[in-house]
């Protein structure tokens, strides 16, 4: 079995060859048959004319003496036939050596005045009348000794056409398949874990190097992935093991018994946050994997979208309360067809961090406009902003905008990922505009469907 593309590219290149060689010698022979034979048996015809005129001007035996001694003469065979269709004169090639035709086939009707040409070799037939007899004049024209050498060169030609293009599509081949060479490399090397790898292509624009170009970007691709896979790691270890050291902590320092109730009840009301932190980051954690592997329940529904959304920030007043936070809502009534769960989960996650970014008597506005085909939603707050260089990643999992508030904020880094992956799945699309000390604006667009809605 064949197994490799070097060897392939040889092999299909010997049976293009071979095939173009039978073709186009084929169609050489179709060429001679059709155009050479036919313009060499035009010549004869006109020699064989000025044969019939000599016969007629000097004689039969005269002229045939006299063309005994002609030197083109020696390359044709002359045959005269009688009336009856008798052969009675051979002359030419070879010293006139004797040589029959299988003439029954056109004698006859070149006797009856008729112009002979044979299609398949150097051969023509005349009628004339001398001396008041009918005979008919035969040319045939044998060049044989030259035809071979014409062949022979012919074939010489061909066969070291072959062997050069064999040799050229050798040189050919090893610079195609160089190229899948490397990639072949590359991918044992990032097999291995190591993806600096580099493809020396120069500036090739064909499709191998198109290749090279998609197989470099699926590395960086790769490359990338893996990185995250090992900071998503490193960040789910460490916002794990935080909360786990506290509780363990806590937990021994509850073991010594010389400890006041309030110290106790302080480290038990720690012990019960830091499990409830854990808890939320397991929660988000699993509820991340069931949206990227679409094993969460994703039923459509239609119901008051405006509604949703106040019930969500009464559910919330508690903390927007304490800091004194003004909440300007401008909701008409919406209806919209979504998972009810999964859009409460998105609320909850951009107005909370609305309210625990946003210092106290400051203000959050939820705004909510109808389009044609959408509903868009604003959430706006007065809040410490986010720095420039950070809107592109604060969707990533396990980024803080802000390094320095995870020591005075709770959150595991979890809650913005969590909303884009649920507007995705909605086919919709979540923007954000901050500017740092002035506040953030979130906007979520969410299809609408009228048709459907009118329905129902």
């Amino acid at each position: 079995m064949i197994k490799t593309l070097y060897v392939k590219v040889i092999l299909a290149y010997l049976a293009v060859t071979a095939l173009a060689l039978v073709t186009s010698a084929y169609a050489v022979a179709l060429s001679y048959q059709k155009y050479i034979i036919n313009s060499e048996n035009e010549k004869l015809i006109r020699n064989g004319q000025d044969i019939i005129r000599m016969y007629k001007e000097k004689g039969v035996e005269e002229v045939n003496f006299v063309m005994q001694g002609m030197p083109y003469f020696h390359t044709l065979l002359l045959h005269v036939y009688d009336q009856a269709g008798n052969h009675i004169y051979e002359g030419g090639r070879k010293g006139g050596e004797e040589h029959e035709l299988d003439s029954s086939e056109f004698i006859d009707s070149i006797l009856s005045g008729g112009i002979y040409r044979s299609s398949k070799q150097f051969l023509v037939g005349l009628p004339f009348d001398i001396e008041d007899r009918s005979l008919a004049l035969v040319l045939e024209s044998r060049p044989d000794d030259d035809l071979g050498y014409y062949d022979q060169v012919l074939n010489s030609m061909m066969w070291l056409a072959l062997v050069i293009g064999t040799l050229l599509m050798g040189i050919a081949a090893r610079y195609l398949v160089k190229p899948l060479l490397q990639m072949k490399r590359a991918t044992e090397s990032i097999a291995k874990g190591n993806f600096n790898i580099s493809l020396k292509l120069g500036n090739r624009k064909d499709e191998l190097g198109e290749l090279a170009q998609s197989f470099l970007y699926m590395t960086q691709e790769i490359k990338t992935l893996e990185n995250m896979r090992q900071e998503f790691v490193s960040n789910v270890s460490h916002e794990i093991q935080s909360p786990l050291t506290s509780i363990t902590g806590f937990s021994k320092a509850l073991q010594h018994q010389q400890m006041s109730e309030a110290d106790r009840n302080r480290f038990l009301t720690i012990i019960q946050s830091e499990s409830e932190r854990l808890s939320r980051l397991c929660d988000n954690l699993l509820r991340l994997a069931s949206l990227d592997n679409n094993s969460a329940p994703f039923s459509m529904e239609f119901y008051d979208l405006d509604e949703q959304i106040r019930e969500i920030v009464l559910s919330l007043e508690p903390q927007w309360s304490e800091k004194e936070i003004d909440i300007d809502i401008k909701l008409p009534a919406i209806r919209v067809q979504a998972n009810r769960d999964q859009l409460i989960q998105v609320w909850t996650n951009l107005i909370g961090n609305a309210i625990k970014f946003t210092p106290k008597d400051g203000k959050i506005t939820i705004t909510c406009k109808k389009r044609i085909d959408r509903v868009e939603i604003r959430i706006i707050d007065t809040g410490i902003g986010i720095a420039e260089e950070d809107l592109g990643r604060i969707f990533d999992r396990f980024f803080k905008s802000d390094r320095s508030r995870s020591k005075t904020k709770s959150g595991s880094g979890l809650g913005l990922a969590i909303v884009r992956k649920i507007i995705l799945l909605h086919k919709g699309f979540i923007f954000v505009k901050s500017k740092p000390g002035e506040g953030t604006m979130f906007t979520v667009i969410i299809p609408d469907h009228p048709k459907e809605r009118k329905d129902h």
